[in-house]
């Protein structure tokens, strides 16, 4: 089984790709989609979605996970966030 999962973020995406067999984790791959800081947040946004896209289709995983919103104390990075309305899933067999 694959599994993706995501750290979101307005201007930094983070994500890591594992593969199980049995009680047997393998890393597949990791790295980060990063926008320009000076676009627009939904510019940066629309971005993230077509690389998370691609990354999706190449990638093929079984499952994946998103990170909840981190409640750190810079509530203005968090309400900037734009939502990020993923949830964990599994891909129908």
């Amino acid at each position: 089984m694959r599994i993706l999962g995501i750290d979101p973020g307005s201007l930094n995406a983070g994500f890591g790709l594992i593969e199980q067999h049995g009680s047997s984790l393998r890393l597949i791959e990791q790295g980060r989609i990063s926008c320009a800081r000076d676009q627009p947040l939904g510019a940066r946004l629309a971005f993230l979605a077509r690389e998370l896209d691609l990354l999706l289709a190449r990638t093929a995983p079984d499952a994946a996970a998103i990170e909840a919103t981190f409640h750190g104390r810079n509530t203005r990075s968090l309400s900037s966030d734009g939502g990020w309305p993923l949830e964990s899933t599994r891909r129908p067999r």
